[in-house]
């Protein structure tokens, strides 16, 4: 009940301002689905002359298939009523080329274990003894990772009041990394 009020509210709420519009109206949802009368109101602006674009998930980018069921179920009558549809996708070609690319950037640094979630590009481009899946380790890198960089935002905040020059600054940044993170003696 209360998400159906709230979706009557925010209905109500954005009429009067797409009313007002002169030219365009582009809208983005990655749930959109218009009963009826949304595609008779979008018909309606159309006739008036404004440039209607709504931009949404496609089926294979979206995550709740009943929201797209209810969408399809519009898309002939809205694109009779010439509103513009860009379905937004998974494009897994786009994700192996900048996952290489990354990979690429990387190379300099000799890394030989890569940490990741359970997405394909991982498993078509790293070989399986250098990669592992999972939460566990990932959070726990994570965390390291945001601890120190709290830790280094509250370092900067203190030297940059007693530091005048940017150079012994930065020493103060790398001789606080070089003691925590690989233990040398300052």
């Amino acid at each position: 009940m209360f998400a159906r009020q709230h979706y009557l509210d925010t209905t109500t709420q954005l009429r009067p301002v797409v009313e007002a519009g002169q030219s365009e109206l582009v809208a983005v949802s990655p749930y959109f689905v218009p009963k009826d009368s949304g595609v008779e109101w979008l018909r309606g602006l159309r006739q008036r002359g404004m440039r209607v674009v709504m931009v949404t998930n496609s089926l294979s980018s979206t995550d709740v298939l009943p929201a797209h069921a209810g969408y399809a179920r519009s898309r002939k009558a809205l694109l009779q009523a010439e509103v513009e549809l860009w379905e937004l996708r998974n494009d897994p070609a786009r994700k192996d080329v900048m996952f290489l690319k990354l990979k690429a950037l990387l190379s300099p640094f000799g890394i030989t274990r890569y940490y990741t979630d359970k997405a394909g590009v991982y498993r078509r481009h790293l070989p399986p003894a250098q990669h592992t899946v999972g939460k566990l380790t990932r959070q726990k890198i994570e965390r390291k990772h945001l601890t120190l960089r709290t830790r280094l935002k509250r370092l900067t905040r203190k030297t940059l009041c007693f530091s005048r020059s940017c150079m012994m600054h930065d020493l103060i940044i790398g001789l606080y990394i070089n003691g925590v993170e690989f233990g040398c003696a300052v």
